[in-house]
């Protein structure tokens, strides 16, 4: 049998496949992916408290956000605990993280600005969020429209209605 048979499958964070010596991912580096997981953990959970038209499904995405968002600041602090160097970018979204549940209640996303804006189906939501990715002054409002864009893509090309807000009343 080749090495290459009798090899464990790959454990998460670690690269290269085969006979070549795998190598580790940096603490540094698994630490920037945590972030950024909870970073978008914590937008999604906004996203959906602001949207979702049942209470249930708000409070559970609103405690799912702030849980996340304190994930964020946890994982800030294991970093100077460790002495570990995050990325610019990771700490840069650590500290968007923890400011994001504030920012994003008062978001351009909101409810009323979709509607007063004329926003009732994905292609209107996808000029939005571009125009908000391009032109926003607020980098987490910049970087959620970002995060949303492909999302909303998958539900346009799946023939899927966002919400019900997004219907003309």
């Amino acid at each position: 049998m080749r090495q290459i048979d009798v090899d464990p499958p790959l454990m998460p964070g670690s690269l290269g496949t085969g006979p070549f010596p795998r190598r580790r991912r940096s603490d540094e580096l698994l630490l920037c992916d945590l972030m950024r997981l909870a970073v978008c953990q914590v937008k999604a959970g906004q996203w959906v408290h602001e949207y979702a038209d049942r209470s249930q499904v708000q409070t559970f995405a609103l405690e799912m956000a702030q849980a996340h968002a304190n994930l964020v600041e946890e994982l800030r602090v294991l970093a100077v605990h460790c002495q570990l160097l995050l990325l610019d970018e990771a700490a840069a979204q650590a500290a968007e993280g923890k400011s994001a549940l504030q920012e994003l209640n008062h978001a351009a996303l909101e409810q009323s600005y979709l509607r007063q804006h004329g926003v009732v189906d994905h292609e209107s939501m996808m000029k939005t969020l571009e125009i908000l990715s391009q032109d926003s002054s607020n980098t987490a409002i910049r970087n959620f429209s970002l995060t949303l864009q492909p999302l909303v893509r998958v539900f346009h090309q799946s023939g899927l209605r966002l919400y019900s807000m997004y219907s003309k009343e």
